[in-house]
């Protein structure tokens, strides 16, 4: 869950650099920060998508790995990154596509995750 979480604020801050806040915006202030959402051009929210899905990717594959492909480390891992999502999206207004689109691209990762991890493969007993 924290490389997951490093990993997603990590590609962020890079995001940033692309597409920085407005002057004066700080997460502290949250009416500044829905007003600078609303504001965003659409390519930056589609950056926090991305970051969403690579970050839970890493996590959830971290955590795939270390357990050896374990299913229950990959879907907790997940699910835990979704929550914190969904969290900041009934904290901080967010348009209603990226509302709608978060919760997939968490779920993207996650699957991707499962996937590489090797979690989907029945292991034999």
């Amino acid at each position: 869950m924290v490389a997951g979480a490093l990993a997603t604020g990590g590609l962020q801050t890079i995001g940033h650099q692309f597409y920085p806040h407005p002057r004066g915006t700080g997460i502290s202030d949250a009416d500044a920060l829905e007003a600078a959402i609303a504001a965003a051009p659409p390519e930056t929210l589609i950056v926090v998508l991305a970051s969403y899905c690579i970050g839970t990717f890493f996590g959830a594959g971290i955590a795939g790995w270390i357990s050896h492909g374990g299913r229950m480390a990959v879907t907790w891992t997940t699910i835990l990154l979704l929550a914190a999502g969904l969290l900041n999206i009934v904290l901080i207004a967010h348009p209603f596509w990226f509302t709608a689109l978060s919760p997939l691209s968490f779920l993207a990762g996650g699957l991707l995750a499962y996937r590489a991890t090797g979690a989907h493969v029945k292991r034999a007993a």
